[in-house]
């Protein structure tokens, strides 16, 4: 059994490329290290790994997954938009995604109503549950992955314990469920301290949570004319930002709920936000990226190449890049400074949500 995926990876590796180059440096057996610092890591995932409930849509399949992993770990891009592998537990579209801090597991939120837990490296559905009556938009994470949080258009946000003594195949426990919005809960934005919980949605209306005691600290309201799709923070945690339909972008006070600026630029309805240092960036149906300055509340830059919606927006290698999902089908890296298109990655037959 250990022999057949020794051969079956040895294989694939032939075709990958690895190190911090252009330059193919083919694998012929398991023996040849990545690294000094990694090949111990390289041989337990051999070991440990199993085979999961998986569709292949690669050429290039498992093995390079982990080198690029281990890229990554050592300061290199170049497997930046290779494809590794496809996932297809999910029954519906997949709204909402975040990795673990370990970088082993992807915790995924769809219209299914349930919650997937899955090894990357393993290919293994390692946990399932039903989570929420209704779409499940969202799915954030604490970040030493205690606890998950997740939001619904069942109109409730609900806190999750997570058990990581087997592998998280044990079924997270409730800790808690918030409600306070009479519509549906379209985003939640943890603080950067993580003691507080932003949530945002059709009822128009923006909640600041303290969700230890799952008690309301301020409502962000009267302001936004349509629902609110999306919401962060400032990376200094003093401002809460919402995205409404109506095509603001509004930066509020997170000690007392006052608007502080709004941002206005976008056409139509803006989808997704996210922010870092002094900079902004959104996501819109008018198929537009903007770059934001929070201090002035300027557009910095406005990034056209999407055909269809923008619906998810966040950086890459600090702020030198960004990165985006949209309903083209298309994931796309730019440049922040120029705007300019560096990688287009094509795989999904639908939009890309997360």
């Amino acid at each position: 059994k250990t022999k057949r995926y020794l051969t079956r990876r040895t294989e694939i590796m032939s075709y990958s490329k690895v190190g911090t180059s252009d330059e193919q440096k083919p694998f012929k057996t398991w023996e040849e290290p990545i690294s000094n610092t990694n090949i111990s890591d390289f041989k337990s995932l051999i070991k440990e790994n199993k085979s999961g409930k998986c569709q292949l849509k690669t050429k290039t399949s498992v093995l390079p997954s982990f080198h690029n992993h281990v890229v990554k770990n050592l300061g290199s891009s170049s497997l930046f938009g290779e494809n590794q592998w496809t996932y297809s537990h999910h029954t519906y579209e997949v709204y909402g995604c975040v990795g673990s801090a370990c970088g082993y597991y992807i915790f995924s939120a769809s219209r299914d109503m349930h919650i997937n837990i899955i090894h990357i490296y393993q290919m293994k559905l390692v946990q399932r549950f039903k989570a929420h009556d209704s779409t499940i938009m969202r799915v954030r994470r604490l970040r030493d992955d205690s606890k998950i949080f997740t939001c619904s258009f069942d109109k409730k946000i609900k806190i999750w314990s997570l058990d990581k003594t087997n592998d998280y195949s044990n079924t997270p426990t409730l800790d808690r469920t918030l409600e306070g919005h009479t519509e549906w809960v379209y985003d939640i934005a943890l603080s950067p301290d993580e003691t507080q919980l932003l949530s945002v949605g059709s009822d128009k209306n923006g909640i600041i949570w303290d969700w230890k005691e799952g008690e309301q600290k301020l409502k962000l309201q009267n302001r936004h004319k349509q629902p609110i799709r999306c919401c962060c923070w400032s990376e200094d945690g003093k401002l809460a930002i919402t995205g409404s339909q109506d095509a603001l972008i509004i930066l509020w006070d997170a000690s007392n709920a006052n608007v502080v600026r709004t941002l206005q630029g976008h056409t139509t309805y803006v989808l997704c936000l996210c922010s870092k240092g002094n900079i902004l960036i959104s996501g819109s149906s008018d198929k537009t990226i903007r770059v934001w300055s929070l201090d002035s509340g300027k557009v910095r830059r406005t990034i056209s190449y999407h055909n269809k919606n923008v619906e998810s927006v966040c950086f890459y290698k600090g702020v030198e890049k960004i990165v985006s999902g949209s309903l083209d089908k298309t994931i796309r890296l730019f440049d922040i400074n120029s705007g300019i298109q560096e990688h287009i990655i094509e795989g999904h037959t639908g939009g890309v949500y997360c």
